[in-house]
C-alpha cells in the first residue's frame, strides 16, 4: 500500500522499513515465543516474568537471570557452589522429554526436567541442584558427590 501524507507509519525498532499499519508490519516481523528462561542457579524454569531478577555475576558485568531473591542471596554468598551445581548437572541424568513431569523428593513442586539420584535401587527425583543438595544433607549427612 502507499502511504499517505498524514498517515501513520510503523516501523520496526532498529529497522528503516516503513509500514502503513500494525498488521503489516506484524506480517513481515511476526512476534516471536516468549523464551522460557531459567534460574542461573537452581535451573528452575522462570514462567512469570515479573518473578525474574537479573543481576550481575563477576567481573565482568555478566547478566544473569535468577527465580528468587533466595537463589542470588545464595550465589552471592557463595559462589564456589558454582562448581557444586555445574559438576551435579554434568553427572546426574535428565530426562529430555518436556512433555515428562515428575514431584521433586524434596520440595514436591513439579518438574518438568528433574535431575535424577539412584539411592538403595530407588530413583530420587529433583528439581533443581538446591533440592539435591537438601536431600543428601539431610539423608546422608554429609554430601559426597562434588
Amino acid at each position: 500500500a502507499v502511504m499517505m501524507k498524514g498517515q501513520t507509519a510503523y516501523q520496526m525498532k532498529g529497522f528503516a522499513q516503513v509500514f502503513c499499519s500494525k498488521s503489516c508490519l506484524l506480517e513481515k516481523f511476526p512476534p516471536s515465543k516468549a523464551t522460557v528462561k531459567s534460574c542461573y542457579y537452581c535451573f528452575r524454569d522462570i514462567s512469570q516474568p515479573l518473578d525474574l531478577i537479573m543481576a550481575v555475576v563477576d567481573l565482568k558485568g555478566t547478566m544473569k537471570d535468577f527465580c528468587s531473591v533466595s537463589c542470588l542471596s545464595f550465589f552471592k554468598t557463595n559462589p564456589s557452589s558454582m562448581k557444586t551445581r555445574h559438576s551435579l548437572s554434568s553427572r546426574f541424568s535428565t530426562t529430555s522429554t518436556q512433555t515428562f513431569t515428575s514431584h521433586c523428593r524434596t520440595c514436591k513442586r513439579t518438574c518438568s526436567t528433574p535431575l535424577e539420584w539412584t539411592l538403595d535401587a530407588t530413583i530420587h527425583k529433583f528439581c533443581s541442584s538446591v533440592c539435591l543438595e537438601t536431600f543428601c544433607q539431610d539423608k546422608l549427612g554429609a554430601c559426597d558427590y562434588r
